[in-house]
């Protein structure tokens, strides 16, 4: 399960990858609690602003009570349009991207598996169905849970070491396993290559 990650700036793997679906699941939970709690703001200065002509900038009575009325209206009221589209679409874009892949890693760790040993083993198309619209029927869910968020050791819980900030290392992690990494590891492992010499 070892990969950079442009996000983090690290490579995640053995030792940091309850983390980092930690960071993807607070990332698009977060995104989703904007693009929820914006849904009214977003329909009522853009999507009604166009039918009814009566947008934020055109309120008497904020231009009164609002100090900062006039440094987001100056420009006319084009500009705060603008900010809400962008803002409103830029979260719901990374909400749905960040969401899935966030789904990806709990369908994957669900399995015990990697992308890695995914891409190998080649699952049947009712395979890989099942795996992505029904990971919580597999016989080693909770296991596999268990074990990558380090719960199988001890006495330890859910909510004392993964709600609450915790430096427990996870039991163990997941690799491809079989006769396919025996294959992978003569494939890439023992091959030697040259290095290249730069003129």
């Amino acid at each position: 399960m070892d990969h950079h990650c442009i996000w983090l700036n690290q490579c995640v793997g053995a030792c940091n990858h309850r983390y980092f679906l930690q960071f993807i699941g607070f990332t698009a939970l977060g995104c989703g609690t904007f693009v929820l709690a914006a849904s009214n703001t977003f329909y009522y200065n853009y999507w009604k602003a166009f039918t009814t002509n009566k947008m934020f900038c055109d309120s008497d009575i904020l231009a009164k009570e609002l100090p900062w009325f006039e440094f987001i209206c100056g420009h006319g009221p084009s500009t705060l349009v603008s900010i809400i589209f962008a803002a409103y679409l830029l979260c719901l874009i990374v909400f749905v991207m960040i969401g899935g892949f966030f789904y990806w890693n709990f369908v994957l760790i669900s399995f015990g598996d990697t992308y890695l040993g995914v891409i190998i083993n080649a699952p049947t198309l009712k395979g890989l169905v099942n795996m992505l619209f029904f990971p919580c029927r597999n016989e080693h869910f909770h296991e596999n849970w268990r074990r990558f968020l380090g719960l199988d050791v001890g006495n330890r819980t859910f909510i004392r070491h993964i709600l609450l900030p915790s430096s427990h290392d996870a039991s163990g992690y997941f690799e491809w396993t079989g006769r396919v990494r025996d294959d992978y590891k003569k494939l890439c492992g023992e091959k030697k290559e040259t290095p290249i010499t730069i003129v």
